[in-house]
Protein backbone atom coordinates (compact mmCIF):
# COMPACT_ATOMS: atom_id res chain seq x y z
CA UNK A 1 0.00 0.00 0.00
CA UNK A 2 2.54 2.29 0.72
CA UNK A 3 4.12 1.82 -2.91
CA UNK A 4 1.00 2.32 -4.13
CA UNK A 5 0.94 5.48 -2.35
CA UNK A 6 3.89 7.03 -3.49
CA UNK A 7 4.14 6.22 -7.12
CA UNK A 8 0.55 7.58 -7.29
CA UNK A 9 2.21 10.55 -5.11
CA UNK A 10 4.68 11.15 -7.35
CA UNK A 11 2.29 10.83 -10.39
CA UNK A 12 0.04 13.55 -9.16
CA UNK A 13 3.19 15.73 -7.62
CA UNK A 14 4.60 15.59 -11.81
CA UNK A 15 0.58 16.82 -12.69
CA UNK A 16 0.61 19.45 -10.12
CA UNK A 17 4.50 20.73 -11.86
CA UNK A 18 3.33 20.80 -15.09
CA UNK A 19 -0.71 22.47 -14.63
CA UNK A 20 1.63 24.93 -12.66
CA UNK A 21 3.68 25.51 -15.53
CA UNK A 22 7.15 24.82 -13.46
CA UNK A 23 5.96 27.76 -11.11
CA UNK A 24 6.56 26.36 -7.71
CA UNK A 25 5.34 29.61 -5.21
CA UNK A 26 2.38 28.19 -4.19
CA UNK A 27 3.87 24.66 -3.50
CA UNK A 28 2.21 24.05 -0.20
CA UNK A 29 -0.79 24.31 -2.14
CA UNK A 30 -0.14 21.98 -4.79
CA UNK A 31 1.43 19.91 -1.56
CA UNK A 32 -2.17 19.82 -0.14
CA UNK A 33 -3.44 18.90 -3.63
CA UNK A 34 -1.10 16.07 -4.31
CA UNK A 35 -1.99 14.67 -0.45
CA UNK A 36 -5.29 14.67 -0.95
CA UNK A 37 -5.67 13.34 -4.02
CA UNK A 38 -3.56 10.42 -3.12
CA UNK A 39 -5.62 9.95 -0.46
CA UNK A 40 -9.05 9.76 -2.29
CA UNK A 41 -7.16 7.80 -5.33
CA UNK A 42 -6.10 4.72 -2.14
CA UNK A 43 -9.65 4.98 -1.11
CA UNK A 44 -11.43 4.91 -4.49
CA UNK A 45 -9.57 2.57 -6.14
CA UNK A 46 -7.03 0.50 -3.79
CA UNK A 47 -4.27 -1.05 -5.27
CA UNK A 48 -4.67 -4.79 -6.77
CA UNK A 49 -2.74 -5.24 -9.67
CA UNK A 50 0.80 -3.38 -10.34
CA UNK A 51 1.92 -2.07 -13.98
CA UNK A 52 4.84 -3.41 -14.82
CA UNK A 53 6.77 -0.99 -16.89
CA UNK A 54 8.62 -3.12 -19.20
CA UNK A 55 5.23 -5.12 -20.36
CA UNK A 56 3.36 -1.60 -20.34
CA UNK A 57 5.85 -1.04 -23.19
CA UNK A 58 5.32 -4.47 -25.07
CA UNK A 59 1.36 -3.73 -24.44
CA UNK A 60 1.74 -0.13 -26.56
CA UNK A 61 3.81 -1.38 -29.37
CA UNK A 62 1.45 -4.07 -29.56
CA UNK A 63 -1.42 -1.88 -29.82
CA UNK A 64 0.01 0.67 -32.07
CA UNK A 65 1.11 -2.57 -34.56
CA UNK A 66 -2.48 -4.19 -34.07
CA UNK A 67 -3.87 -0.51 -34.92
CA UNK A 68 -2.20 -0.11 -38.35
CA UNK A 69 -3.18 -4.09 -39.59
CA UNK A 70 -6.25 -3.57 -38.65
CA UNK A 71 -6.35 0.19 -40.52
CA UNK A 72 -5.38 -1.22 -43.28
CA UNK A 73 -7.47 -3.76 -42.95
CA UNK A 74 -10.65 -1.87 -43.05
CA UNK A 75 -9.38 0.48 -45.56
CA UNK A 76 -8.87 -2.14 -47.84
CA UNK A 77 -12.75 -3.08 -46.87
CA UNK A 78 -13.60 0.37 -47.88
CA UNK A 79 -11.75 0.65 -50.58
CA UNK A 80 -12.50 -2.55 -52.29
CA UNK A 81 -15.40 -2.23 -54.66
CA UNK A 82 -16.06 -5.85 -55.12
CA UNK A 83 -16.63 -6.53 -51.10
CA UNK A 84 -19.02 -5.27 -48.75
CA UNK A 85 -18.59 -5.56 -45.33
CA UNK A 86 -20.55 -7.53 -43.01
CA UNK A 87 -21.22 -5.85 -39.68
CA UNK A 88 -22.17 -8.44 -36.90
CA UNK A 89 -22.02 -8.48 -33.46
CA UNK A 90 -19.84 -11.14 -31.16
CA UNK A 91 -19.31 -11.97 -27.74
CA UNK A 92 -15.86 -12.87 -26.33
CA UNK A 93 -15.55 -14.30 -23.04
CA UNK A 94 -13.10 -12.54 -21.03
CA UNK A 95 -10.57 -14.57 -18.38
CA UNK A 96 -9.18 -11.64 -16.93
CA UNK A 97 -10.04 -10.52 -13.14
CA UNK A 98 -13.18 -8.15 -12.68
CA UNK A 99 -12.31 -3.91 -13.06
CA UNK A 100 -9.56 -2.22 -14.66
CA UNK A 101 -8.06 -5.75 -16.75
CA UNK A 102 -11.22 -6.11 -18.50
CA UNK A 103 -11.67 -2.51 -18.55
CA UNK A 104 -8.60 -2.30 -20.18
CA UNK A 105 -9.00 -4.82 -22.69
CA UNK A 106 -13.21 -3.36 -23.69
CA UNK A 107 -11.48 0.05 -24.39
CA UNK A 108 -8.37 -1.17 -26.15
CA UNK A 109 -10.46 -3.47 -28.23
CA UNK A 110 -12.79 -0.72 -28.95
CA UNK A 111 -10.01 1.44 -30.38
CA UNK A 112 -8.92 -0.77 -32.99
CA UNK A 113 -9.71 0.11 -36.26
CA UNK A 114 -12.74 -2.31 -37.27
CA UNK A 115 -14.10 -3.03 -33.71
CA UNK A 116 -16.09 -1.21 -31.13
CA UNK A 117 -16.85 -2.92 -27.61
CA UNK A 118 -20.71 -2.48 -26.66
CA UNK A 119 -20.54 -3.61 -23.43
CA UNK A 120 -19.06 -5.19 -20.91
CA UNK A 121 -21.61 -7.62 -18.57
CA UNK A 122 -19.62 -9.39 -16.10
CA UNK A 123 -16.78 -11.90 -18.18
CA UNK A 124 -18.62 -11.43 -21.48
CA UNK A 125 -18.06 -8.45 -23.94
CA UNK A 126 -19.99 -7.63 -26.30
CA UNK A 127 -18.41 -6.57 -29.32
CA UNK A 128 -19.19 -5.28 -32.63
CA UNK A 129 -17.02 -5.40 -35.89
CA UNK A 130 -17.19 -4.17 -39.31
CA UNK A 131 -16.90 -7.20 -41.13
CA UNK A 132 -17.69 -10.95 -40.26
CA UNK A 133 -13.57 -11.61 -41.41
CA UNK A 134 -12.14 -9.83 -38.36
CA UNK A 135 -11.38 -12.49 -35.95
CA UNK A 136 -12.53 -10.81 -32.95
CA UNK A 137 -11.75 -13.63 -30.26
CA UNK A 138 -8.71 -14.08 -31.27
CA UNK A 139 -8.17 -10.45 -31.08
CA UNK A 140 -9.62 -10.19 -27.63
CA UNK A 141 -7.64 -13.01 -26.17
CA UNK A 142 -3.69 -11.67 -27.72
CA UNK A 143 -5.22 -8.54 -25.81
CA UNK A 144 -5.51 -10.03 -22.98
CA UNK A 145 -2.73 -11.92 -22.43
CA UNK A 146 -0.83 -8.48 -23.36
CA UNK A 147 -2.88 -6.91 -20.36
CA UNK A 148 -2.20 -10.00 -18.31
CA UNK A 149 1.62 -9.17 -18.75
CA UNK A 150 1.36 -5.98 -18.32
CA UNK A 151 -0.35 -6.06 -14.65
CA UNK A 152 0.88 -9.25 -13.96
CA UNK A 153 -2.03 -11.55 -13.54
CA UNK A 154 -3.06 -14.94 -15.03
CA UNK A 155 -5.58 -14.36 -17.54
Amino acid sequence: MLLAALRRGAGFALLWVLLAEGDLQAWWLGAIAVVLATAASLKLMPPRHYLRPWAALAFAFFFLRNSVVSGLQVARLALDPRRRPSPHCVDVTLTLPEGAPRLIVAGALGLMPGTLSVRLDGTALHVHAIDADIPVAAEAAALEAQVARMIGVAP
